[in-house]
């Protein structure tokens, strides 16, 4: 599983390198081999001025599509000239769904840094027969580190010169606020849609308690080692001397992951570090302070900006498409920070949620757009977003953000619906 998600990361990562070359200057995610392209310029032979008047003129036509009803924001950039090819609504906020993950994944590579990693520790206490699993939001502690933890545990344990005939193990995870809903988020979302935000927490396993579960399952590896060990509950905060750790993946792999498949759980952890990371508290206020203060300082407009979580599950969030457009010119404008932003976007038709067994760019129009659109997804009951790169008709990237809101479903199926979302963007690479 683990092969097929680096091998995934590291496609979309090589076709990213090939869309943008020639305009902005973009450093490959680790272990991805990049191919030289030619310029798309020289390639095309289309000026770049007769491609985006063609776009203007085909979605100014295609916009009035009543699938995608009518309160929704369009805007459409062009990077190398840095004009806006299209716009409709683009200044106003609108519920962007799972398209706020965006947001989370430049505040988190700004305030952390691509290679940060996060560490889960266990401490032994003042108690000797006592030790504790400290939580350090880790946000993909998976099933294989926390096995690490519990053999490396083990060894040091046996290796005492007073080895324990019997361990207690308790979990810390004050790192992270106690949890509560934020505003916008439905009773129904925790934990089917999102779990409950916590500093230490198995990646992949959905439960209300991800604490509890990660430390009784270190506690079941800790008896299968050898050492006689029972669960104790919490220890809040609590202080000892080092027994051992497990480093997590770097933050980039996270990204790649969270943009990839839209995990929520991913998001929600890396929000959490990023407000930490700025001095503020791991509590949602924290999360809106850093996400706000971030937004602005990288010169996206915040009118009508309003962030509530990192997932985009709240339906109290607020982003305009002028917002999310230049959140992506953030993300291109070519510094290393970002490149797990370009290299983790779902590809039309191939890869993450964008792919064809999603139903997304396999049939007539859009279907010529397949490979050529690389974006993230959003979907909320009522919500639909859709915000990334199109390769355009020159060979050169444009940069666009479509947010439908009021979304009904009484005439057309939600599939429909994206599908049309799809042909604005087939619109944009110019092949329909």
């Amino acid at each position: 599983m683990e092969k097929a998600r680096a091998m995934q990361a590291t496609v979309a990562t090589v076709l990213l390198g090939v869309v943008f070359a020639g305009s902005a200057t973009l450093v490959p995610a680790a272990n991805a081999t990049a191919s030289p392209a030619p310029s798309p310029s020289s390639s095309t032979g289309i000026s770049s001025a007769t491609v985006n008047a063609r776009i203007k003129a085909k979605l100014i036509e295609r916009v009035r599509s009543p699938r995608l009803g009518k309160d929704f924001s369009v805007r459409v950039f062009d990077p190398q000239t840095r004009s806006t090819i299209y716009s409709r609504q683009s200044l106003v906020g609108q519920v962007p769904a799972s398209n706020l993950k965006l947001a989370t994944a430049v505040i988190a590579l700004k305030t952390l840094g691509p290679a940060s990693t996060s560490t889960t520790r266990v401490i032994a206490t003042t108690d000797p027969s006592t030790i504790v699993i400290v939580g350090g939001g880790d946000p993909m502690l998976t099933y294989g580190r926390i096995n690490l933890l519990a053999k490396r545990t083990a060894d040091v344990l046996k290796a005492s010169p007073e080895p324990m005939t019997s361990v207690r193990v308790k979990f810390d995870n004050s790192r992270f606020a106690p949890f509560t809903s934020p505003r916008g988020w439905l009773s129904t979302y925790v934990p089917g849609e999102v779990n409950p935000v916590d500093a230490l927490s198995i990646y992949g396993h959905t439960t209300s308690t991800p604490a509890r579960f990660a430390t009784k399952y270190f506690v079941q590896r800790l008896v299968a080692a050898g050492v006689p060990a029972t669960y104790a509950g919490q220890a809040t905060g609590a202080a000892g001397t080092h027994v051992t750790k497990v480093v997590g993946a770097p933050l980039q792999t996270a990204v790649n992951r969270m943009l990839l498949v839209s995990d929520n759980n991913i998001a929600e952890t890396l929000a959490r570090n990023s407000a930490i990371a700025i001095g503020q508290p791991a509590t949602w206020a924290g999360v809106r302070a850093a996400a706000q203060t971030q937004l602005a300082a990288m010169g996206v407009p915040m009118a009508g900006v309003s962030v509530i979580d990192g997932s985009g599950v709240s339906r109290a969030n607020r982003l305009s498409a002028k917002a999310l457009v230049t959140i992506l010119r953030v993300a291109t404008n070519g510094n290393p920070a970002f490149t797990g932003i370009q290299s983790g976007l779902p590809v039309a038709g191939r890869t993450g949620t964008l792919k064809a067994s999603n139903k997304r760019y396999t049939t007539r129009p859009s279907k010529c757009a397949a490979g050529k659109v690389f974006a993230k997804t959003g979907s909320l009951t009522g919500v639909l977003s859709l915000s990334g790169i199109a390769v355009a008709a020159d060979g050169k990237p444009r940069l666009f953000s479509i947010v439908l809101n009021k979304v009904s479903t009484k005439k057309y199926t939600r599939l429909q619906i994206r599908r049309s979302m799809d042909v604005l963007a087939a619109t944009i690479v110019g092949c329909y």
